[in-house]
Order: structure tokens, then sequence, then C-alpha cells
């Protein structure tokens, strides 16, 4: 979804409904803060 963003910062959003953020942010180099609830995530795998 936001793979090799390189100017995504950061990231804030809800986030609750994820089931797979599989490779998500793979790549973002930049991202330094992340906040989200990621009560319902079952595979993260590579998210970054």
């Amino acid at each position: 979804m936001f793979a090799y963003c390189e100017n995504l910062t950061s990231f804030n959003a809800d986030l609750s409904s994820l089931e797979d953020g599989t490779y998500m942010f793979i790549n973002c180099y930049n991202l330094t803060s992340f906040t989200s609830n990621l009560s319902s995530l079952m595979n993260g795998t590579g998210m970054f």
C-alpha cells in the first residue's frame, strides 16, 4: 500500500480492522513515527 514511499515520515490512522499488512510499509526508510491500533492484525510479514 505505501511500499517504497520515501516521502512518508509519519503515519497516524485507524487500522483497527486491518488483518493483513504484508509489506505495507516496506522500504519506507524515512518513516519515523507510527501510531495506530493493530488489534486485528493477523499477518504483518515484512510490514516495515
